[in-house]
C-alpha cells in the first residue's frame, strides 16, 4: 500500500484533522499561534500554563493528536509537563513539541531524551506545520 504525506491545507483548501492542545503563558503570543493553528488543523484547544495543560490532558489526554507548548512558565514548564506525560499511562506516546527561547543545550537534550520535539523561538510557522506533519504521518506509517 503507498504512503503519501499529509496534503497541506494550502493544496486541499481543507482543514487537516488532527486536535492539537497548545498551552502558552503569554497572551499574545497564545492568541496569535492559536490563529494560525486554527487555519490548518482542524481542533485546536488553548490553555496557559503547564499546570492547566496537565490538567486538560488528565480530563481527555487520549483524545490529543498533539502537544505543543511553551516551555517557560508558571505552575509547571513545558519540560516538566513532558517529563509528567511521559509517566502518564495513555499517554505516554502522545506527541510533543516544545516551543522555547531557551538555547542552552540542557533543554534541548532533556526535551529530545524524553522524545519529545524542541523547536527554538522565535520559529517559521511553515517549519512549525512541517515539524507537525511529520510527526503524525510518522504515527499513520508505524501503525500500518
Amino acid at each position: 500500500m503507498e504512503t503519501r504525506p499529509l496534503q497541506s491545507s494550502v493544496e486541499t483548501k481543507e482543514k487537516i484533522k488532527l486536535r492539537i492542545l497548545y498551552a502558552d503563558d503569554d497572551e499574545s503570543i497564545r492568541s496569535v499561534i492559536e490563529r494560525l493553528l486554527r487555519r490548518k488543523y482542524s481542533h485546536v484547544e488553548v490553555v496557559e500554563n503547564g499546570q492547566a495543560l496537565i490538567d486538560r490532558l488528565s480530563e481527555d489526554g487520549e483524545g490529543f493528536d498533539i502537544v505543543l507548548t511553551d516551555n517557560q512558565m508558571p505552575k509547571k514548564t513545558g519540560l516538566e509537563a513532558l517529563q509528567e506525560i511521559r509517566q502518564t499511562s495513555g499517554l505516554e506516546n502522545l506527541f510533543v513539541i516544545v516551543l522555547t527561547t531557551d538555547d542552552t543545550g540542557n533543554t534541548q537534550s532533556r526535551v529530545e531524551e524524553l522524545g519529545g520535539v524542541y523547536v527554538s523561538k522565535p520559529f517559521d510557522i511553515t517549519n512549525l506545520y512541517i515539524q507537525i506533519e511529520k510527526l503524525v504521518t510518522s504515527k499513520k506509517e508505524k501503525t500500518k
